[in-house]
């Protein structure tokens, strides 16, 4: 019954080649026929089967198994087949529902990035008393942006400001709050507005844009004439300065907490001779996997230092020398670690100003 039920009008004893002639380019036939000779059995998953007599395709899971007579010997197979065709249907379109999906989740990782890259500075600026250079790496976890941004803003008098902020979080809302904190910061350092101030006026417009809360910044001011460098690190790694002595120095932090946590913004001050780098950077370059906070800001004191005194690794006269330390500072450390969150390099290097 099951036979003339899947092959209606079909002879009892028609070879299976007749009933079904794509099993010969399957190569099932000849599957059967080492089934019979070595007594192995065989057994196909999801095994496409045209509907006799209709263009429909159907799925089955196949058996094949030896038949054997009194003394053993193998006198026929029997061959099992069972209808899998709503199943394999079901599972063939949640394939490509996921496929839809992967294609939407890439689309918007995309468009995240993209968003996130038109909102960092397309350029950093070019000041007569310094050379200024970043890098942007997004984060490896979920391949989309998140909140991290720098700036660098020019002042009077060979002034310029410095700016490396962090956004928890990652995806559409963490660079949307991004985008909003660094608009506001970049305002008040534009008019001319002091670290502190321009901190306590982000902190009263960081309080009504959700998801601002403990967002942390490191703004900095550095006077290229004279080497004054005025900085606060509110809730966030201290900037590095690195000598041409191959030597360096993590800066004090200056106390004062993230936006939102009520613990001022306190400002200290140190001196940058002429070729002195200094680093700002955010907590990504910190926090690489296999590595401790304390064991990579070891490790990014000593690498940056020798990047910069050309110990061990190539230097290209044609590049800047705080190009070459962002570039090849983010080759060379996640080159051995690996990384997971964003990671944002701005590094300023101080120049003898060239005559007017």
């Amino acid at each position: 019954a099951a036979y003339r039920a899947r092959f209606p009008g079909a002879e009892i004893g028609a070879p299976a080649a007749e009933l079904a002639s794509e099993l010969g380019r399957q190569g099932l036939r000849d599957a059967c026929d080492r089934v019979y000779r070595t007594g192995d059995p065989l057994r196909v998953t999801d095994l496409r089967l045209p509907e006799f007599g209709s263009p429909r395709e159907r799925f089955a899971d196949l058996t094949v198994v030896p038949q054997r007579g009194r003394n053993d010997e193998i006198v026929g197979l029997l061959i099992a087949v069972t209808d899998i065709t709503e199943q394999a249907q079901a599972r063939m379109a949640a394939e490509r529902r996921a496929e839809q999906m992967v294609g939407s989740f890439r689309s918007l990782q995309d468009a995240v990035t993209a968003m996130q890259q038109a909102l960092l500075p397309p350029v950093v600026p070019v000041l007569p008393g310094a050379d200024i250079a970043a890098a942007y790496l997004v984060a490896a976890e979920d391949s989309v942006a998140g909140g991290d941004w720098f700036d660098a803003i020019p002042g009077p008098a060979g002034r310029v400001a410095l700016v490396v902020g962090d956004v928890a979080g990652h995806g559409p809302h963490a660079t949307a709050v991004m985008a909003q904190l660094r608009t506001a910061t970049r305002m008040q350092l534009t008019v001319g507005a002091g670290i502190g101030e321009t901190l306590r006026t982000v902190d009263l417009f960081a309080a009504e844009v959700a998801g601002a809360k403990l967002a942390t910044l490191c703004i900095a001011n550095l006077a290229t004439s004279t080497g004054e460098f005025e900085y606060c690190t509110a809730g966030h790694p201290p900037p590095l300065v690195i000598h041409s002595d191959a030597t360096s120095l993590y800066l004090e932090p200056t106390g004062a907490g993230p936006l939102g946590s009520g613990r001022g913004f306190a400002t200290r001050t140190a001196h940058l001779a002429v070729d002195d780098v200094v680093l700002l950077y955010s907590d990504g370059i910190l926090q690489r996997p296999a590595r401790s906070p304390s064991a990579a800001s070891v490790e990014v004191a000593d690498v940056t230092a020798r990047i910069l005194a050309g110990q061990g690794f190539p230097a290209e006269s044609a590049q800047p020398p705080v190009e070459r330390l962002c570039s090849q500072a983010i080759q060379a450390l996640v080159g051995r670690s690996g990384y997971s969150g964003d990671i944002t390099l701005l590094a300023a290097q101080r120049r003898t100003p060239p005559r007017p």
